[in-house]
């Protein structure tokens, strides 16, 4: 690693994240992950989103339709 990562485009609140996402998300700062950008699809997805941004105060909130 060559220094802090922040991801710009992440979408950790998908469904393929359902098995392990606390535990992943919980990894990223020892992995160098100093932020995220959690994206989500539609509106639909924010109560999810917004669960992530305060459960994870790395992470950062676009929601786009």
């Amino acid at each position: 690693m060559t220094g802090p990562i922040f991801d710009t485009h992440a979408h950790y609140s998908a469904r393929a994240f359902d098995a392990d996402r606390f535990a992943l998300l919980d990894s990223l700062p020892d992995k160098g992950v100093v932020g995220v950008c959690e994206q989500a699809t539609h509106s639909g997805d924010a109560p999810k989103v917004l669960e992530l941004a305060h459960k994870y105060p790395l992470s950062l909130i676009h929601i786009s339709e």
